[in-house]
């Protein structure tokens, strides 16, 4: 019987030179990313917090709301249970 390892997702940020917050899936143990050909930790998803000039709130640039945890909803979900256990 083969032992499964469970992967931990975090949401992670990354602040960006244009001052925008990239938002990216951060794996622990990687995953095996078949675009690229190799374990990655990361996966980034095209999605960006933007702050409002008069204030230090971010605020989602042309989503609605819940969109971010969607896609990674449907990111997860797509993925094969073999790509998220080792």
């Amino acid at each position: 019987m083969e032992s499964a390892t469970i992967t931990k997702v975090t949401l992670r940020q990354e602040k960006l030179r244009s001052g925008k917050l990239s938002l990216y899936l951060d794996y622990y143990p990687p995953i095996w990313n078949p675009h690229i050909k190799k374990m990655s930790r990361r996966e980034f998803l095209g999605l960006y917090l933007i702050r409002n000039r008069g204030g230090e709130t971010p605020c989602r640039h042309s989503l609605q709301s819940g969109c971010a945890e969607t896609s990674i909803a449907v990111r997860l979900h797509d993925r094969s249970p073999h790509q998220l256990s080792t």
